[in-house]
């Protein structure tokens, strides 16, 4: 604290007591002391009867402490009924080990004298005999009528702790040797004046900060002020949309950070079509720091906020997969998957939500993360889809059955293979092996090989003595020229000669 300091009494010239400083009025200082008036009443004291209390000491310097036979030190005296606590001046009578036989130099307020034995806990260096205290001012500073609510207040006095710390500190060198020996006390004086008493240097230090403090504080209180009112205005509009009879039912729930943007539209425009199209009005919550908002819908009827939710609420649902199902549903490198969560009847504006999918295969299934809405069309695209993988497997298995009768029967020539040529794709010779469904193939040159992969590849040669040679149901062949050589291999593929001279065998 900045304010302490140790007073005597002109009866007792050895006996010091801690006291606080309150003003400085006809060159004495007005003092006041522990329990605040409980033992002592506030008091004068001239300046000689007043001293700075020494440096706070460590727990180590002060067991370190040791004094001589004869020497003269202070010994501390507790607080009674009768006084304050302070320090008595005393001799050393004796010495053992930690413990000291003392003869104070002055009676207590209770009228008290003789030796005493102490610790050398309770004993300390003797200090000045006189009051080291002078060049003490005051000033007083008028605070503004806005503000004079504010003195009362603990803000108020947390503030002018501060202008203590920085006065006596200030934070640079010029008061680091003489911090200790800076007082000054900051408080309310009257009722719209505040009062620095103290050390010359110190109130002249206060007198620069306060004015600076009081500004702020008034600073302050506007931004308090317009707080308070937009805060009561906002709450008076949520007070009046809650009483609307729009209002009567509520749903809440949770929006990832990320999509509040997608929801709320520009300008609130998604918003305000949403409460236009549904009959509902929405509140978005502030961030609270775990990713996601609270969002409230107000309805009418359970079922208007019920419709809502189904839109913008997400939802995970699954659809179990047997192991042979996970390529026919994924497609290759998941491509089918990206497709359909690129369907725009699954991502509509109204959803706002994503839709993603996934393939659990440990768990053999398939994951759907959305509103609910699209997890619903999306199971129900993918069920259609798996309905036909029995029905496709069947026609494999008949048409494997169907090309091993009729090697058995030896009515299907084979094509020699591989037809020697250069080239991978194009050219004389060349060899195409499609790997997907729908491909293409386009030869440029006589004698290119093809040899399909996929169900219902398009084979279009361009010149004369194209070779194919389809190994899956359902290839087209669309030979341009004439002799073109065609060997299928399967039951169902479908042969559209356009020319002269084509053969089919």
């Amino acid at each position: 604290m900045c304010d302490r300091v140790e007073v005597r009494r002109s009866t007792n010239r050895h006996l010091w007591y801690h006291a606080r400083i309150k003003d400085f009025v006809d060159d004495c200082v007005l003092c006041s002391f522990e329990d605040d008036g409980d033992v002592w009443d506030e008091d004068r004291f001239p300046l000689q009867d007043v001293r700075f209390p020494p440096p706070r000491r460590t727990l180590a310097e002060v067991e370190a402490f040791a004094a001589a036979v004869g020497d003269v030190v202070e010994i501390e005296v507790p607080s009674s009924s009768s006084h304050p606590s302070g320090w008595c001046v005393a001799t050393v009578l004796a010495r053992k080990d930690r413990l000291y036989f003392l003869a104070p130099a002055e009676r207590s307020e209770g009228g008290q004298r003789g030796e005493v034995l102490q610790p050398n806990t309770r004993l300390r260096p003797c200090l000045s005999v006189k009051g080291n205290v002078d060049d003490m001012q005051r000033i007083e500073v008028t605070v503004e009528p806005e503000l004079v609510a504010w003195l009362a207040t603990p803000q108020a006095s947390l503030s002018f702790r501060r202008v203590e710390s920085m006065a006596v500190s200030l934070h640079h060198a010029e008061a680091a040797a003489d911090s200790e020996q800076q007082l000054l006390t900051v408080r309310q004086h009257r009722e719209a004046s505040v009062l620095a008493v103290g050390t010359a240097r110190a109130v002249q230090r206060a007198q620069l900060l306060l004015p600076s403090i009081l500004q702020h504080q008034k600073q302050v209180k506007l931004w308090g002020t317009a707080l308070e009112t937009r805060q009561a205005a906002l709450e008076q509009r949520i007070s009046n949309k809650l009483q609307d009879p729009i209002c009567k039912f509520m749903e809440s729930f949770l929006l990832d950070d990320s999509n509040v943007g997608r929801f709320i539209g520009k300008a609130g425009s998604n918003v305000q079509a949403l409460e236009a199209s549904r009959g509902v009005k929405l509140f978005v919550g502030d961030s609270n720091g775990t990713g996601k908002r609270l969002v409230k819908v107000h309805g009418p009827d359970q079922e208007s906020v019920r419709k809502v939710l189904l839109d913008f609420q997400a939802v995970e649902e699954t659809l179990p997969l047997e192991p042979k199902h996970r390529d026919w549903v994924s497609g290759h490198n998941q491509e089918f998957l990206a497709q359909i969560q690129k369907l725009d009847v699954l991502c509509t504006p109204q959803a706002m939500i994503p839709l993603q999918l996934r393939c659990d295969d440990k768990a053999h299934r398939l994951v759907f993360r959305g509103s609910r809405q699209a997890c619903k069309w999306a199971a129900a695209m993918f069920k259609a889809h798996l309905s036909y993988f029995q029905t496709f497997e069947n026609i494999d298995e008949t048409m494997e059955n169907i090309i091993s009768q009729l090697e058995d029967q030896g009515e299907l020539q084979e094509l020699l293979w591989p037809p020697v040529g250069k080239g991978k794709e194009k050219g004389n010779g060349g060899v195409f092996q499609p790997m997907g469904k729908g491909d293409v193939h386009q030869p440029k040159g006589k004698g290119d090989a093809f040899q399909p992969r996929g169900k219902g590849d398009v084979l279009q040669p361009k010149g004369k003595g194209d070779v194919f040679q389809p190994q899956r149901k359902g290839d087209v062949l669309q030979p341009k020229g004439k002799g073109d050589v065609l060997q299928p291999k399967g039951k169902g593929d479908a042969f559209q000669p356009q020319g002269k001279g084509d053969v089919f065998q």
